[in-house]
């Protein structure tokens, strides 16, 4: 018996029924659900496509398998909805205005067999070029990228189709003797112009 507002009353701790209050639904081998299975932070690829001949030699494809087994960690894109403002007398009214997308993160590891690093910085060149000073156009540096979710057992469960991709900055670690030996990575930021989340034709 507890007491809730001077009343005693049965506890309801320990009775099977009560399911909404424990996981019994999620980890009762019996219950027979599969849609309480939690997403993983490490099942997910990153297709880009469009890197071809970017270094010369290397094809799309070839390209394409560096950037996916280089990541390490990519962020998922969202994005916000500008508010428009209408006043009236003490009122404001918001209403929906402009999609827009912040900038994307990328954290690859720096393979030096397969030129991760030099992939990279030769796609950011195509927006400017330090050599020449010359600024590229959008069809030699934009490209499209996928992101694609998987579940635990490899079933692809979520994409998102990114539009108008390219390379903003490059960032590393500093070299030093004094720290522990460890992977070196790199870090690149993305604009994209847009995003499309899909669950079908995965």
């Amino acid at each position: 018996m507890i007491r809730i507002n001077g009343t005693y009353r049965d506890s309801q701790v320990d009775v099977p029924s009560n399911l909404n209050r424990n996981m019994w639904h999620v980890t009762n081998s019996d219950a027979g659900r599969a849609d309480y299975e939690p997403a993983r932070s490490t099942d997910f690829e990153l297709f880009v496509t469009g890197l071809g001949n970017l270094i010369e030699g290397v094809s799309d494809e070839d390209a394409q398998e560096v950037i996916r087994f280089a990541v390490a960690k990519t962020s998922v894109p969202h994005f916000s909805i500008d508010a428009i403002e209408q006043r009236r007398g003490n009122t404001v009214q918001k209403f929906a205005g402009t999609p827009s997308f912040e900038a994307g993160s990328l954290e690859v590891y720096d393979w030096i067999g397969q030129g991760t690093k030099s992939l990279l910085m030769a796609w950011q060149a195509k927006a400017c070029n330090l050599e020449t000073g010359k600024t590229g156009i959008l069809t030699d540096y934009k490209k499209d990228a996928t992101l694609v979710e998987y579940s635990p057992d490899g079933q692809a469960i979520r994409a998102w189709d990114m539009y108008g991709v390219w390379v903003n900055a490059i960032s590393e670690d500093e070299f030093s003797h004094a720290d522990n030996q460890s992977e070196r990575r790199l870090r690149a930021t993305l604009q994209y112009d847009m995003a499309r989340p899909r669950t079908t034709d995965l």
